[in-house]
């Protein structure tokens, strides 16, 4: 019978045995993500007062995997006045920017993101045949916000990584054009994109 996973650490512990058992494939996605990684690429794990990040040490053994699909959701840009507002604009440009950064960070990974997408899953595919997966509202952003995760029988692997792939195939990958696209979609100012730079 499927599990289900109500700690953050139960579910860590899930997808971390499962890339330990050597998947030759995973496909992950995420509503954001945060590993560490800061905007200006800084790694914020070996700041003195860092705090122990359960993604960054899924992030960090994905790497021994062969094939891993990242997909990450972006959030849309909402000004909090309804008008310009250059806080917020920064804030936007900054959560761009770390998707980016985390993409150059871990750049054995294959990653993808999009405006249009909410799905948490982790899927993992083995030589042998065998698969296993997990999925629910946790996402890959280091935070233990109250969640759960339900651990996924083969039949919705199957349905899932179905409209996974459809899913990716529509992303943009993490590039600087797909950056500049995101900006330019969301009417985001250079001049907030400086500033955020310059701080």
């Amino acid at each position: 019978m499927p599990r289900l996973f109500i700690e953050d650490a139960e579910h860590t512990e899930f997808i971390l045995k499962a890339i330990e058992d050597k998947p030759s494939v995973a496909l992950i996605s995420s509503f954001g993500v945060f590993g560490g990684i800061l905007h200006d690429s800084r790694d914020s794990t070996t700041f003195k007062d860092s705090k122990e990040n359960n993604s960054r040490k899924i992030l960090d053994a994905l790497g021994e995997i062969q094939s891993v699909y990242m997909m990450i959701g972006l959030t849309t840009y909402a000004s909090c006045s309804g008008n310009y507002c250059i806080d917020c604009e920064k804030k936007f440009v900054k959560n761009l920017l770390r998707v980016y950064a985390h993409a150059e960070f871990f750049n054995k990974l294959s990653w993808r993101m999009t405006s249009e997408l909410h799905l948490k899953c982790y899927l993992f595919f083995y030589a042998d045949g065998s698969k296993r997966g997990i999925s629910g509202g946790r996402n890959l952003t280091g935070s233990n916000w109250d969640d759960l995760s339900l651990e996924l029988d083969d039949d919705n692997i199957d349905k899932i990584s179905n409209y996974y792939t459809k899913l990716y195939k529509k992303a943009m990958p993490v590039n600087n054009g797909s950056v500049e696209r995101v900006l330019e979609q969301n009417n985001i100012s250079s001049k907030s994109v400086q500033l955020m730079l310059n701080e």
